[in-house]
């Protein structure tokens, strides 16, 4: 049970990652954002397609409506314990769901500290924003995994 909640913490750990790489390479912001979104989608895509081919029917249409709810709301993170959840009574799909989602949020982390690198802001006002906006992730993946 702890090690599925380290995992989550971790899966969020991609949003600070995102957020480091876009301090660490400001130059590469404008040119890599196209390259950024086309993998966020491709990562989008290959979620829902595994989760088809190996979740229950009714379990992988409740994560595509999840997806598809936080992608319109521009919250995918916010979605990532639920998506963990229906997928922590399998190991190896915990641990790919937990790898992909990890991946999504690099990207959204890096959209998310663009302003703030291009308004040469502190890094540390960026990560306390960052948390600030994702705390109700953490917060639902403490509950899920020990309600």
């Amino acid at each position: 049970m702890f090690v599925y909640f380290i995992v989550s913490l971790i899966v969020f750990l991609g949003l600070f990652c995102g957020a480091a790489l876009a301090y660490i390479a400001p130059e590469e912001l404008s040119d890599g954002k196209k390259y950024l979104k086309l993998f966020l989608h491709a990562l989008l895509i290959l979620v829902v397609i595994l989760s088809f081919m190996y979740l229950i029917f009714w379990k992988a249409l409740l994560l595509v409506l999840l997806l598809a709810l936080y992608v319109v709301l521009k919250r995918i993170p916010l979605a990532s314990p639920f998506i963990l959840f229906v997928s922590s009574k399998d190991v190896i799909l915990f641990f790919l769901f937990s790898t992909l989602l990890f991946l999504v949020n690099v990207p959204i982390g890096t959209f998310f500290a663009e302003e703030y690198v291009i308004r040469k802001k502190k890094i540390f006002l960026m990560f306390r924003s960052l948390l600030k906006k994702y705390w109700l992730s953490i917060l639902f993946s403490l509950i899920l995994f020990y309600a």
